[in-house]
């Protein structure tokens, strides 16, 4: 069973009209598909895509 990584996967985001924060609700593999689901939902209030955090490298 593969385990999903939150931090490698896009967030998508959502904030109602009139809240002053944002609401992570869900998270998609790649921007194509975080592309898509705004393009679906948009006339639906405020939508943002995250992407990925990206994994700080240690230097020696």
């Amino acid at each position: 069973m593969s385990r999903i990584i939150s931090s490698e996967r896009w967030s998508i985001e959502f904030k109602p009209a009139g809240a002053r924060r944002w609401t992570v609700i869900g998270t998609v593999g790649t921007r194509e598909q975080a592309e898509w689901f705004m393009l679906r939902f948009l006339g639906t209030g405020d939508w943002y895509i995250r992407p990925p955090k990206v994994k700080e490298v240690a230097r020696a």
